[in-house]
């Protein structure tokens, strides 16, 4: 049996330096998944008595206009890729060493912030590299093919952390509270309580940016 570290009710100040710590592992293996940070993907196929760790931590709570000022890009966009997961500095300014994971997004419309990049790499903390495994329940999942609306900022990254083939590197603005599903033409999040359409939210992102 698999057993669990999990870690509940962290403050969110220890959460950065909690993040760095990695589960024990007693062999190797590789997986490719079409999900980041789910516990059930993440974690098939590992050894008996292997042990993975979960991060649970509180969130600063954010709103449409905080998540909005807090962005320095808001995009509609599908998952078209999930980078296998890998060590590396993350996004954590003290640059200590986690498993994190990139995922592609391909970009339908910028509502702020425009650029030429027709693709985005939104970085996620957590991921499985061979059996070392951390899930961080506050941070967004993607799913290949969904489309999403996303609050992002850049992550600041020296040019060789930086994936082959793109600009930059991009993290969610309020972790998975800056994560919106867009179907039918519409922005919704079930963790903020909003429904907006794309008209609609483009005016709220208007107003709050001051334009």
């Amino acid at each position: 049996m698999r057993k669990k570290l999990l870690l509940k009710n962290i403050p969110s100040t220890l959460l950065i330096l909690l993040i760095s710590l990695i589960c024990i592992v007693t062999s190797s293996c590789t997986s490719n998944v079409s999900k980041t940070n789910d516990i059930d993907e993440l974690t098939k196929g590992l050894p008996e008595g292997t042990i993975y760790q979960v991060i649970s931590g509180s969130l600063e709570m954010f709103d449409i206009e905080k998540l909005i000022k807090g962005a320095e890009v808001i995009v509609v966009g599908k998952v078209s890729t999930i980078l296998p997961s890998e060590y590396g500095p993350g996004f954590n300014p003290s640059r200590t060493t986690t498993i994190h994971t990139d995922a592609i997004i391909e970009v339908y419309q910028y509502l702020y912030g425009q650029s030429e990049e027709k693709q985005l790499v939104v970085r996620t903390l957590g991921g499985r590299v061979g059996n070392d495994v951390l899930i961080i329940e506050t941070q967004p999942q993607f799913t290949v093919g969904e489309e999403v609306i996303l609050f992002l900022t850049h992550v600041d990254l020296q040019p060789d952390e930086i994936p082959e083939g793109a600009q930059s590197v991009y993290k969610v603005v309020g972790s998975m509270q800056g994560k919106a599903e867009y179907t039918n033409g519409r922005a919704a999040s079930s963790i903020l309580g909003f429904n907006y359409s794309i008209a609609q939210l483009t005016d709220i992102i208007s107003r709050a940016k001051g334009e």
